[in-house]
């Protein structure tokens, strides 16, 4: 119980630090505090099964939040994928611009997905990053045409598919409205 104690009181003394320093940091688990990582923006600290945040979120897995108008995530295996164009419930219509950044993806390479709202694909288009390093963020900035849909409303998905399982990592979905 007292090792409890000293591990919450870490915890506690981060979240106070990050906070404090208006930076960004989380902590990646394995059943143990193994690793921090710290970035700028926002604070989230994640352990074994907890996630405390303030100031913006960032999930970790598969879904996606909306945060200020930028919808991003960030998977176990490191690839974060934010969208700012368009934000969730933006109506949009053809051609669709699409722009973000997007860190650790292998080879530069993600894919934008539009369906409607009944999950008919309307577009997918493979996306290179202008990513220096792995590590350092690229650019997201490409165009998607579509037919009219035959639904009001619909998503957008930005993903890195996994070289190992070809898994769909770090997935954001956007939610949008067609004009």
């Amino acid at each position: 119980m007292k090792e409890k104690g000293i591990v919450l009181l870490a915890v506690l003394i981060i979240i106070l630090i990050a906070v404090i320093g208006g930076g960004f940091a989380y902590l990646e688990s394995t059943g143990s505090i193994d690793v921090i990582k710290s970035k700028s923006t926002s604070t989230t600290i994640i352990a074994t099964t907890t996630k405390i945040t303030t100031s913006t979120t960032v999930q970790t897995g598969t879904t996606t939040t909306a945060v200020g108008g930028t919808s991003q995530t960030t998977s176990s295996e490191g690839v974060q994928i934010k969208i700012t164009a368009p934000v969730a419930n933006q109506l949009v219509s053809s051609p669709l611009s699409v722009k973000g950044t997007a860190l650790n993806l292998f080879e530069n390479t993600c894919v934008a997905r539009l369906k409607d709202g009944n999950g008919t694909v309307l577009a997918t288009k493979a996306i290179t990053t202008n990513a220096p390093d792995m590590g350092q963020w690229g650019t997201i900035d490409i165009t998607l045409t579509f037919s009219t849909p035959t639904t009001p409303t619909g998503t957008l998905e930005v993903f890195e598919e996994s070289p190992a399982t070809g898994n769909e990592v770090g997935k954001v979905i956007v939610k949008i409205k067609f004009q």
